[in-house]
């Protein structure tokens, strides 16, 4: 029970003798798995383990589906559980597998994060995970970086960011990477290849709002929240 207790924590974790249907080959998981839900929103991450520092954002992958189709979906995160949460929109980065993208802001190593999901079906209906959250939530550390992974990672600089459309990107070393902009409903925009240490994207003629930019090279990908205004 004290395990439990400690791996899970906002759930209150109650001990139930089991003796009399244990005879029957059977204990609390068998007499409840088929107890189901008439209208189910379906949340399902694999937490992050502890993140080696690189500069970059945190990137939090989630499968958000309901039958009705998801009205919007929120990433909440802090690294001080009594100072509250932070609320970040997520967005729908691969509709065929319901995929929805949040970024935590890097933070320095020695912080350790915390943050849970929240989503909302077209019909109204919403969900968190974890389900205790905000009391009970998934947590990592971010590690001091390594030279060994120093020189696998590429850092990626975008700024500004708020912009009015000029995007400056900045590398740590030469690469050949591909820019891809989709709009918040996971729609392709347009894409762009670059060779280099520097490169400035032009969005001035695409309209005000939020965006994904996401950026692939040889190493591994990235993808960055963008706002124009």
């Amino acid at each position: 029970l004290r395990i439990y207790r400690e791996a899970l924590p906002g759930y209150k974790v109650v001990g139930i003798d089991c003796n009399e249907i244990i005879t029957a080959s059977g204990a609390i998981h068998c007499i409840t798995k088929a107890v189901a839900s008439d209208d189910p929103l379906l949340i399902s991450h694999q937490p992050l383990h502890d993140q080696v520092y690189a500069a970059t954002d945190h990137q939090i992958d989630a499968l958000i589906k309901h039958a009705e189709g998801i009205a919007n979906a929120t990433l909440y995160w802090t690294t001080d559980t009594t100072l509250g949460y932070e609320a970040l929109p997520m967005f729908l980065t691969v509709p065929a597998q319901d995929t929805w993208t949040g970024f935590i802001p890097f933070q320095e190593p020695g912080a350790e994060v915390f943050y849970f999901i929240q989503a909302e079906a077209t019909n109204g209906k919403q969900q968190v995970r974890p389900m205790t959250a905000p009391s009970g939530y998934w947590k990592f550390k971010v590690l001091p970086l390594s030279t060994d992974v120093s020189e696998q990672n590429l850092s990626i600089g975008v700024f500004p960011n708020p912009s009015s459309g000029l995007i400056n990107i900045n590398f740590n070393r030469t690469e050949t990477v591909r820019f891809d902009l989709y709009d918040v409903s996971g729609k392709f925009l347009l894409g762009q290849h670059f060779t280099g240490r520097s490169f400035q994207l032009d969005l001035e003629d695409v309209s005000p709002g939020i965006y994904l930019l996401k950026m692939e090279w040889s190493g591994g990908t990235k993808a960055v929240r963008l706002q124009l205004f």
